[in-house]
């Protein structure tokens, strides 16, 4: 049984993924547009290619890190700059993509479809319209390095949390369930999930590293997961039936395949 879960104590199974990896019951989706672009090459103020090495970034140059932009070149190449990502890969964007549902569970459509990135940088804008008849744990989000014995997955709640994972069957590599107003470094006074209101959501996912940026900040980093390689997905979370349809809206989305970087 493929599981996937809110937090350690919640467990939601959603059924075997199949090789065509279908739409769950009771979801709609629209795309309309998918496109490679080549990978930035990273530069100095000099313009001269940056071999800086393999440092590690402090705290301090992750503050630096402004990811809002939403353009894959300047994300790409900021994370580059300061070693988080290795150069090479090709960029898909895909535009104005939705999932709607009024049903109870978890609902996911894969996108991108043929491309199975064991490595990724994984970027998309989230606008959730979930109905006043919703209740705590509904949300929107991704699943990454998705197959039949695995997943990873991200999930902004309307309770104010913030979920990151990675599972192999019942057993949790990567396991973050988040309350935002707990944290750190982030202002917490800006998170709304009302209509209208967009966040942006970063992973990267390369080798053992995971990390999660929301609205251009870092929230959080294990060092515990697994490169897999595995499909990409539009996630949805209700936790309860609602009379009228919720609905996630990705404004875009795009993401970089480090697999053979």
């Amino acid at each position: 049984m493929f599981i996937l879960r809110r937090s350690a104590k919640f467990l939601v199974p959603i059924g075997l993924l199949t090789a065509s990896l279908m739409l769950s019951s009771g979801a709609t989706t629209t795309a309309r547009a998918v496109k490679n672009t080549p990978t930035p090459t990273p530069t100095t103020a000099d313009n001269s290619v940056d071999s800086s090495g393999d440092a590690t970034p402090t705290a301090t140059d992750l503050m630096t890190l402004d990811l809002s932009s939403g353009d894959p070149q300047d994300v790409l190449s900021q994370l580059q700059s300061l070693n988080l990502i290795p150069q090479g890969g090709d960029v898909q964007q895909a535009e104005k993509l939705y999932v709607t549902a009024r049903t109870k569970g978890f609902k996911y459509l894969p996108i991108f479809s043929g491309s199975l990135p064991a490595d990724l940088v994984l970027q998309f804008s989230i606008e959730m319209n979930m109905k006043k008849d919703s209740v705590k744990g509904s949300g929107c989000g991704f699943l990454f390095r998705m197959s039949d014995s695995e997943y990873g997955a991200v999930l902004l709640t309307i309770d104010r949390h913030l979920v990151l994972g990675q599972y192999q069957g019942k057993n949790s590599l990567v396991d973050f369930d988040l309350a935002i107003d707990d944290l750190s470094g982030l202002d917490a006074s800006t998170y709304d999930v009302k209509p209208g209101t967009i966040h942006t959501v970063t992973i990267v996912a390369v080798k053992t590293t995971l990390s999660f940026f929301l609205d251009g900040v870092e929230v959080v980093t294990s060092q515990d997961a697994e490169s897999a390689a595995g499909s990409i997905a539009l996630l949805m979370y209700n936790a309860n039936q609602t009379q009228q349809a919720s609905t996630c809206s990705y404004k875009y989305v795009w993401f970089l395949d480090l697999t053979n970087a």
